[in-house]
């Protein structure tokens, strides 16, 4: 069978149009989605200098979650209702709406191994009341179970992430006070998910505030959060699985930037956690913690990957390196990626021009 295949310049951005986006080798697992100054979906491979059409289209920034060589890519399309696109088996599906739920910001996603096997989506959102919502389904293939009021309220995107392999998945928001919440969804009595109640952030009696969307990971056995403070700097707390509490209160982590960090981690040194700042010179800036990354400041002080970012620096680990993207002060995407080694910081690639424009930095995916 033919396939026509059609390029076109949009947006600075050199487009080929297909059907099935997946048609050029990807000479990494890094798939790079965007946003283009058109408001269409794009998608891109280091190293290949072409851009794909997911078609569809979002006034925000598209959310990208993966797993197991899985990649689902939720939006909130311009009717402001959720929508997915999944790769799966080597090819993409069409968009299909979750349910008829709305959202007023970019969704949040992740596949998470279930308990007892297999692996499932969650999609939580803010809603256009500013409530906070939760659907899941059994991936790749089951039902949606429909839209869940978690309550409490949030003014910026939510942030999920898995708590290791037990089924376990981690909400953080910004809440309507600016303060910094957590709850945990749980596999319960081995028959049915729970929701733990909301807490502060480091605890109760710690109530830090941000204005900008907190940042989350869970490698193990803590749970770690960091933010930008309403001073600009940057904190971090820890929660442990184990004692079910915060070991910490907000800590601080030095340095200063103006927009969201950025967690990223890996297993090399057996729990390591990285992270990425915008610094207050537009620098893009570096720390991370080894062996377990427990409680308290990371073990490292900040090294630089150099050049300059006007936005949120976002980062995934792929495999061997971290992928690491950032919109560029020309409002260009760029790529790099970070080697790490144990007890170093590891070893940059430097960065690359992906040839695409946007006002939002891209999303990461490993595929």
């Amino acid at each position: 069978m033919r396939r026509e295949l059609t390029l076109i310049v949009t947006c600075g951005i050199l487009v080929l149009f297909l059907v099935n986006p997946q048609v050029v080798a990807n000479p990494t697992n890094a798939m790079i989605v965007v946003r283009g100054l058109d408001g269409r979906i794009y998608l891109t491979y280091p190293g290949t200098g072409v851009w794909l059409s997911l078609q569809g289209g979002t006034p925000s920034p598209p959310s990208v979650c993966s797993r197991n060589g899985m990649v689902v890519v939720v939006v909130r399309g311009w009717d402001n209702r959720v929508y997915e696109r999944d790769y799966v088996s080597g090819s993409w599906s069409g968009w299909s709406a979750i349910g008829s739920g709305r959202t007023s910001d970019q969704p949040a996603c992740v596949i998470i191994n279930a308990y007892g096997g297999g692996t499932e989506l969650h999609v939580v959102v803010r809603g256009m009341d500013n409530g906070i919502y939760h659907n899941w389904r059994t991936f790749p293939s089951g039902s949606w179970s429909g839209w869940e009021d978690v309550h409490g309220k949030t003014v910026l995107p939510p942030v999920l992430t898995q708590g290791g392999d037990n089924g376990q998945l981690h909400l953080v928001v910004t809440g309507a006070d600016y303060g910094v919440y957590h709850r945990f969804l749980y596999f319960a009595y081995g028959e049915y998910y729970q929701w733990d109640p909301w807490e502060h952030v480091g605890g109760n009696n710690c109530a830090g505030k941000t204005y900008s969307k907190p940042a989350a990971v869970m490698p193990f056995n803590f749970l770690h959060v960091v933010v930008r403070g309403t001073n600009n700097k940057i904190y971090h707390s820890a929660w442990s699985y184990v004692y079910d509490e915060w070991e910490t209160c907000w800590i601080s982590e030095g340095g200063t930037t103006y927009s969201s960090p950025a967690l990223a981690m890996s297993v090399v040194g057996g729990a390591r956690v990285d992270l990425f700042v915008r610094g207050a010179d537009n620098g893009i800036y570096h720390k991370f913690c080894d062996s377990g990354c427990g409680p308290g400041p990371m073990s490292t002080g900040w090294d630089s990957a150099t050049g300059a970012t006007i936005a949120s620096p976002n980062a995934l680990f792929l495999d061997s390196t971290y992928g690491i993207t950032v919109l560029g002060t020309n409002g260009r995407i760029y790529y790099n990626t970070l080697t790490p080694t144990y007890l170093h910081a590891g070893t940059w690639s430097g960065w690359s021009n992906l040839g695409g424009s946007s006002n939002f930095n891209a999303e990461l995916g490993a595929g």
